[in-house]
């Protein structure tokens, strides 16, 4: 997939720092269908709730949205409400925020 150096540059991506994962699961469905490629800004790896981020975690990496629980840790959640939100592990590491996405109609 080719972005062109100027739309990067308005979004303040650098491509270097920069990948594209495809969503697989329905759990971020109606915001990210399973089949959707998104564009992961890999400079942005500060925690921010209710912004979506690509996280690697022991078994696989996931795309999530960001949230917290009644007593301020971190969760992953779904968007599609079917998905309970599962809390933040001690081995997940932030890749990135997610920060264009496509897909096939």
């Amino acid at each position: 997939m080719a972005f062109s150096a100027d739309w990067l540059k308005q979004r303040g991506i650098d491509s270097e720092n920069a990948s594209i994962v495809r969503v697989t699961g329905r759990s971020m469905e109606p915001t990210l269908l399973e089949g959707s490629s998104v564009l992961v800004d890999e400079t942005r790896r500060r925690r921010r709730a209710g912004e979506i981020f690509a996280v690697r975690r022991a078994d696989g990496g996931v795309v999530k949205r960001l949230g917290k629980d009644a007593r301020g840790g971190w969760l992953l959640t779904s968007d599609n409400p079917r998905y309970d939100p599962v809390p933040w592990g001690p081995g997940d590491e932030l890749v990135g925020q997610v920060r264009w996405t496509a897909r096939v109609l």
